[in-house]
């Protein structure tokens, strides 16, 4: 989870706002976030064993921080124009398969159903 938050997470954090607006990153945080997140895809494929889950056999809270962390590493990817996602072992089969489990089914559709108000409220806070 620490790995995750640390190393991907936060790092493409810093690239939500280039993410939003389809924008470009200056190219020196583009580098210092590159090479963040180099050591987190290193970390990752070096800790996971995904088999089926994260950490082996058994689903962890890793499995579920990790499943929500990529929506924020999938924007800031889009920022730099890498498939974080594709650079770990394993981590798209996996991702597949946490999405059709009934919990993340329906956690997914909340997400959907709100939203266009999630956004319009952000909107109304930052003047995006």
């Amino acid at each position: 989870m620490h790995m995750a938050e640390l190393y991907l997470e936060l790092p493409c954090r810093r690239l939500l706002p280039f993410a939003f607006t389809n924008g470009t990153p200056p190219e020196a945080l583009a580098a210092e976030v590159n090479g963040v997140v180099d050591r987190g895809v290193a970390s990752m494929n070096a800790l996971c064993d995904i088999d089926p889950w994260l950490t082996g056999g058994t689903m962890t809270m890793a499995d579920i921080y990790v499943r929500y962390v990529l929506a924020v590493v999938d924007m800031g990817a889009s920022a730099l124009g890498r498939d974080i996602v594709g650079e770990i072992d394993g981590l798209g089969a996996w991702r597949q398969r946490m999405a059709e489990l009934p919990a993340s089914q329906r956690v997914d559709a909340d997400q959907e159903a709100n939203r266009e108000s999630f956004f319009a409220y952000i909107a109304s806070q930052t003047g995006i």
